[in-house]
This record gives C-alpha cells, sequence and structure tokens, in this order.
C-alpha cells in the first residue's frame, strides 16, 4: 500500500520574534508526527506481508504432505501390484509346465498306441524302445514322440524292427534342415517312397540307411543351390517318382528335372503333373506298333 501525504503550511511571517519561534514549534511538532504516521504504515506492512509468506510457507507445507501421502500410496500400489506379477508369473508357468507334461505323455501314448498296431512290441521291449527313442531323439534335437512317430512310418511300410529306429532318425534329421515345417511322420513318407519307387531299398542296413541319407542331402543341396524350396520338391517329388523310375531315370535326374522346371514355372505341382504326363505319353507311344514303325 503506497499511499503520499502531503501537509499544507500556512503561516504569516512578520517580523517579530515571537511568531518566528512558534512557527518552528509548529514545524517541529508536524515532523514529529509524520514519523509516528510513517513508522506506524510501514509497521502494518511488514505485518501483513509476514502474514501472508506464513500463510504461503502453510500452504506449501501442507502441499509435501499431500505429495508425500501421494508417493507413499504409489509405491505401495507399485511394491504391491510387483508382488502380485511375480505370484501370478510363477503360478501360471507351473499350470503351463504341468499342461505341457500332461500334452507330451497324451502325444506318447498315442504315438505308443500307433506303434504297437504296427509292431509286435510291448512291455520291457516296448520300454526299451522308448528309451532309445529318447536318447535317439536328444541326438537331433527332437522329442521322443516325434522319434516314434517316425519310426512307426517305417514300421507300417514293412521294415523291421531293428531298422525303424534308425531310418526314423533320418527322417527328423529332414525336419531340421527342410526350408518349411514339416511333421517327422511325413518326412518319413518322403524318404520311404523314393527309396521304394528308385529300388534304393537294400537288404543290409547300413546300405539302406546311406540311401536315405543320400535322399536328404539331395534335396537339401538343391535347395541351397536353385531358386527351389525343399518342401517343393519333397512334396511334389512322389507324385511322379514311380512313373519317372519305372520309365528309367534316376532320381537324381528327376531332381534335376524338377528343379529346373520349378525355376521357371515357380510351381513344383505343375512341373511334377507335366514330367508325369510326359513320361506316360511316351512309353505310350513307345509301345504303339505304329509309332516304333514310323520311327524306324
Amino acid at each position: 500500500m503506497n499511499k503520499e501525504y502531503y501537509i499544507k503550511l500556512q503561516a504569516t511571517i512578520d517580523d517579530s520574534q515571537k511568531t518566528v519561534s512558534e512557527l518552528n514549534s509548529k514545524i517541529k511538532t508536524l515532523e514529529g508526527k509524520v514519523s509516528e504516521l510513517k513508522l506506524k504504515i510501514d509497521s502494518q506492512k511488514v505485518s501483513k506481508a509476514n502474514k501472508q509468506l506464513a500463510s504461503l510457507n502453510a500452504t506449501a507445507q501442507e502441499g509435501k504432505k499431500q505429495a508425500d501421502k501421494w508417493n507413499y500410496s504409489w509405491s505401495k500400489a507399485f511394491q504391491s501390484f510387483t508382488t502380485y506379477m511375480s505370484v501370478t508369473t510363477v503360478f501360471y508357468q507351473t499350470i503351463h509346465t504341468i499342461r505341457d507334461m500332461i500334452d507330451e505323455v497324451t502325444e506318447l501314448d498315442g504315438a505308443l498306441v500307433e506303434l504297437k498296431k504296427v509292431t509286435d512290441l510291448e512291455g520291457e521291449s516296448l520300454q526299451k524302445f522308448t528309451k532309445e527313442a529318447y536318447a535317439a531323439g536328444a541326438d537331433v534335437a527332437k522329442t521322443g514322440t516325434e522319434m516314434i512317430e517316425a519310426a512307426t512310418s517305417f514300421a507300417k511300410a514293412g521294415y523291421s524292427e531293428d531298422q525303424i529306429l534308425q531310418l526314423g532318425k533320418v527322417a527328423t534329421m529332414y525336419t531340421n534342415i527342410a526350408d518349411e515345417a514339416i511333421s517327422s511322420a511325413d518326412a518319413a513318407d518322403f524318404i520311404i517312397a523314393q527309396l521304394k519307387a528308385f529300388n534304393l531299398e537294400s537288404d543290409d542296413l547300413n546300405k539302406t540307411l546311406e540311401n536315405s541319407y543320400h535322399i536328404i542331402d539331395a534335396v537339401n543341396e538343391v535347395s541351397n543351390n536353385f531358386a527351389v524350396s525343399s518342401s517343393d520338391i519333397a512334396t511334389n517329388l512322389g507324385k511322379a517318382s514311380s512313373v519317372m523310375a519305372n520309365a528309367g531315370n534316376s532320381m537324381e535326374q528327376m531332381i534335376g528335372l524338377m528343379v529346373a522346371g520349378t525355376e521357371v514355372t515357380r510351381s513344383a505341382t505343375k512341373v511334377s503333373n507335366g514330367l508325369k504326363t510326359i513320361t506316360l505319353r511316351l512309353q505310350e507311344n513307345l509301345i504303339n506298333p505304329w509309332y516304333v514303325q514310323k520311327c524306324a
């Protein structure tokens, strides 16, 4: 609060000494009053300012208390949430582990049931085979169930109990190198089809295993060096392999024809069907007397 005070003095000065003395006395009196007034005004300002500062300080203290209280509440809430999440995570991990175990046992049981249908394994011999399947699966980063499924496919194709596990291992190895996901049973069916179509089976297990490895190596080699995928070859090779083999073609020759056609047409299915049709037409013409006479 700023206010200015003006004091107007009006006096008549005459020559008498008394009049001058009185005037000086009045002036001193007024100066004292003015000093008292200024001091009073300044004291009121200071008092008001102190009250405002005290109010502001109280407000700040209250705000600090509320902030501390709010911070404490959030801290407790975060701690509670963290504890809840930790407990929940452990709980659900345990549940998922139990479910996975149940699913694995169920899948294994189903695979063993299918294996028992096509083999004479039972009791101790079945338990021994299961342990060997898990051990073989560990060598190729596959489960025992996948090994048993592959072995079952070979057993269905007529291979002996001494052969199916080792041939199943070859099939599971192919699932590791294939460009696209393929089940161990499907991989086994692919190998079986080529072994039988191109007469690569042998009474010697080692020879049969060697030919099986050669099949997956050949498919893997062309998929790595040409614009075709191993799944294109594996899926469509069997569609015409028997016809091509009957016409005197080797597996390597058919794979070469499949790769050459697929790179251009981008459709392994069309190439496979085309090779089969062309080969059958050629065979038909070769046994046709009119065609043979004309060619002669």
